[in-house]
């Protein structure tokens, strides 16, 4: 039998728990219906919980792309001061890629006023601007995913010995 490492057992963990969360949200008093401004609409009774835990998934996945970036840096610098820099330490220019896409997509963001349900108008600026940042930044990093996946999968970064 296999042995399963640390990281795989907290990937497992937070798969695991990531379905429990859905299942409840789905499950449990999704169909409850609430009123607003005299219309009816869908209220699941644990979008809070859902929110909560992307909120944690976020952190966890940022504060270990940092941490981990960090450390790396630190222990090139201890142990590797005089080698090379192999075609695998690709850390530093994916946090630099990942930075531009952000400054980019702030600099595309609009902050038009938008109306939403019930003749709602939303003109904060701030979110307007922070919620097309976020959309555009998730549009070009999961379009950059798949394409690594893909170049991963076919064998281009495998090291040639």
């Amino acid at each position: 039998m296999k042995k399963l490492s640390a990281s795989s057992l907290v990937l497992w963990a937070l798969l695991s728990l990531s379905m429990i969360v859905l299942i409840i949200f789905y499950c449990v008093g999704f169909g409850n219906q609430d009123t607003f401004n005299g219309e009816q609409y869908t209220a699941p009774q644990n979008t809070g919980l859902l929110i909560v835990w992307m909120y944690i998934m976020v952190i966890l996945c940022i504060g270990s792309v940092f941490g981990f970036a960090i450390y790396k840096v630190i222990y090139n610098a201890k142990h590797k001061a005089s080698a090379k820099i192999k075609a695998i330490d690709w850390a530093g220019p994916t946090l630099l890629a990942t930075l531009v896409i952000i400054v980019i997509s702030m600099l595309c963001a609009s902050s038009t006023p938008i109306r939403i349900g019930g003749d709602i108008l939303v003109d904060n600026t701030f979110d307007l601007k922070l919620t097309d940042t976020c959309l555009y930044s998730i549009y070009v990093l999961l379009i950059a995913a798949v394409l690594a996946t893909g170049a991963a999968m076919t064998g281009l970064f495998k090291s040639k010995k």
